[in-house]
Parts: structure tokens; sequence; C-alpha cells
């Protein structure tokens, strides 16, 4: 009996091993550790081909390493030009829609919990180009007076701020 257990335990470590050698699983995981998303003991530099392709996330994330799927959605919302989303699932879609309208409440993805992967949207990335979702402005316009455009601007040139840092700072 022992001698059974102990053999299928040896068969998965090895099944496991094998897959760990894949291009797929390589490929995700470079390109996450990379951009900070995920940790890794393991060097996947060689791996980095600067795009994420979603099947290749996929893949990796049912068969190897479970984190992938959780970071999908906010990475492919956070860096859209460099995932890949030809040939995206729907649920992927709908994951990453919930997450761009700031919903409370949004559809599982692959098993993985809303509240689980909305975690990530938030994550600050090696970059440094992208700012988490809750750092980022959003776009507001006014319509100002004359006389209340000269203000703004004396203000603007006597501070060195930008218009909208006048207004922030006056907030």
């Amino acid at each position: 009996m022992n001698k059974k257990i102990l053999d299928n335990i040896k068969k998965a470590a090895e099944r496991d091993k094998r897959k760990r050698r894949d291009p797929r699983y390589l490929r995700a995981m470079a390109f996450l550790t990379k951009k900070g998303a995920l940790k890794a003991n393991r060097d996947f530099t060689k791996w980095y081909r600067g795009k994420l392709n979603v099947k290749d996330a996929l893949w990796a994330g049912k068969h190897l390493e479970p984190r992938i799927l959780e970071v999908l959605p906010a990475i492919a919302l956070r860096l859209p030009k460099e995932v890949l989303l030809t040939d995206a699932p729907v649920t992927l879609l709908k994951a990453i829609a919930a997450l761009k309208n700031t919903d409370q409440e949004g559809p599982d993805f692959l098993g993985v919990p809303f509240k689980k992967y909305k975690v990530w949207i938030n994550l600050a990335l090696n970059d440094g180009r992208t700012k988490p979702v809750k750092d980022q402005k959003q776009m507001r316009s006014f319509r100002l007076s004359p006389e209340s455009i000269k203000k703004l601007e004396k203000r603007m040139k006597k501070t060195g701020l930008s218009g909208a840092g006048v207004i922030e700072a006056l907030l």
C-alpha cells in the first residue's frame, strides 16, 4: 500500500517537473515576475518576450501556478498593450470589465472569486510607469469664468504647479 502511494507521488512529481519546463509556463512567469506582479525563487529572465499571451497564462494557471489566474485580470487591465487578449475567454473579459467599472461584486474567473483577484488591481508594479487604480487621476472638466481662469493662471505661475495641481492644493 505504501509503495503504491510513494510511486504515485513520484509520478506526480515527475509530471510537475516536466510541466515546469514547458515554454508556456516559462513565458507567463517571466512576464509576471519581470513586471513585479508575482515573485519567484527562480530566474525567468531569458524567457521574457515583452508581451503576455493569454493562452500561455491560462494554461500555466490551470496546470501549475494558480496565482497566475488570480493576477491575470488585473494585469490585463493595467497593461492592456502588453497583454495579448486574442482568443481570450469571455469569463476573462467579464472579469476585466468588472474591475474597470470598479464594481464591488463581480463574476468568478475560472474558480477564483472576485474579491481575490480584485486585490491585485492596486499592486505597485516594478516599471513605475503604471499607477495603481486607486492612485490614477480621473478626468473632470469645469467651466470657469474668465476671471477665475486669470486667477488660476496667476497662481500657476506663482507656485509652479499645473492647473490641476493648484486646484488639488486648494482642496
